[in-house]
């Protein structure tokens, strides 16, 4: 305050406000953001779109298990393989054999660029993108995955190190849970990706990429993609060697004892409404409250005074609603001619 009132920025002609999201920032109660609030009714806040996206995939994965256990274990996957500059060259080498086989079996194109020996990535909880790209690069590059970690479980541990570690991890990503909800975030993330890069845009694009996303495509899978998603998992382990269970059997929780049976549910049941539904559902919810419909309208709206190209978005009527909707104060007594 003292910082604005010294060079003469008075407190009461703010219109807006931003910052990196943290709660000692924009924070409801008692701090920065409110402090300014306090004062001036019209310096809304708008946070970081591409900052609410990765708190929405955040949020679905320190709330749903399933979720939260898939990123876990994903996290140890890119430790374990990239842990050591022996253990990239042997991933590496899992790869070029990989890519070999598959060519002679005529299961890849060739060209220019294709067929890529890289690494898996790591995935940071700043970066939306990273998350997706760890995703995409595991599934790419499933198998030279396996076989470098099984080589690691299968070492001295006398002389290697993470050994158990290796072999609890061979055991869990072998696992038709892990397969199933690893494709599962990258369908989401897929759809997601659209409003990813929508925010990366004019502003003009966050609405339609938004209902895009949120009305239609994520909604869509939720509806009508169950059958094609199950399809996909079950050619993948079957590709893949991974051993499936019988949809139609009874969900078993735990070690299966009678006593800790809560539910007379199927197997499909519990991946179809438990995991699959309920993700959707959960992603969904989040997207919709981190970009609520009046965020975005003053975001739009306020592109009109985008002075890019010579003011090129600029429109009288999105300037007069602005200041209708959002700022009445400032257009009080003032009568609007189009």
């Amino acid at each position: 305050m003292f910082f604005l009132n010294h060079y003469n920025l008075p407190i009461e002609n703010i219109r807006g406000q931003g910052y990196d999201g943290a709660n000692s920032m924009s924070g409801k109660w008692n701090v920065l953001q409110s402090l300014f609030l306090e004062d001036c009714k019209q310096a809304y806040y708008v946070h970081c779109f591409a900052h609410r996206l990765q708190l929405a995939l955040v949020k679905t994965t320190e709330n749903l298990g399933p979720v939260w256990k898939f990123f876990s274990m994903l996290t140890s996957i890119v430790n374990l393989v990239t842990g050591s500059s022996q253990r990239i060259t042997d991933f590496q080498s899992a790869q070029e054999d990989d890519i070999n086989e598959r060519l002679a079996a005529d299961e890849l194109e060739t060209g220019r660029g294709a067929n890529q020996i890289g690494t898996l990535p790591r995935a940071t909880d700043t970066r939306w993108s990273s998350h997706f790209n760890s995703v995409c690069s595991l599934i790419d590059k499933f198998d030279p995955t396996c076989t470098t970690i099984e080589n690691i479980s299968m070492s001295d541990p006398n002389v290697t190190c993470s050994v158990g570690q290796a072999r609890r991890i061979f055991e869990e990503i072998r696992d038709f849970k892990f397969v199933f909800v690893l494709h599962l975030i990258y369908e989401i993330m897929g759809t997601t990706e659209i409003l990813c890069q929508g925010l990366q845009k004019k502003t003009q694009d966050i609405d339609n990429a938004m209902a895009l996303v949120t009305k239609r495509l994520l909604t869509k899978l939720r509806e009508d993609g169950w059958r094609h998603f199950i399809e996909t998992v079950c050619l993948f382990c079957a590709t893949h060697n991974i051993d499936m269970p019988n949809m139609e059997d009874r969900y078993m929780v735990g070690t299966g004892r009678s006593c800790q049976q809560y539910d007379n549910i199927t197997v499909d049941h519990h991946y179809h409404i438990d995991i699959f539904n309920a993700t959707i559902d959960f992603q969904l919810k989040e997207l919709n409250r981190r970009f609520p419909e009046d965020t975005i309208e003053l975001l739009v709206l306020s592109s009109c005074l985008d002075p890019r190209e010579s003011f090129k978005s600029f429109n009288i009527e999105n300037l007069c609603t602005l200041a209708k909707n959002f700022y009445p104060l400032d257009s009080v007594h003032k009568k609007y001619t189009l």
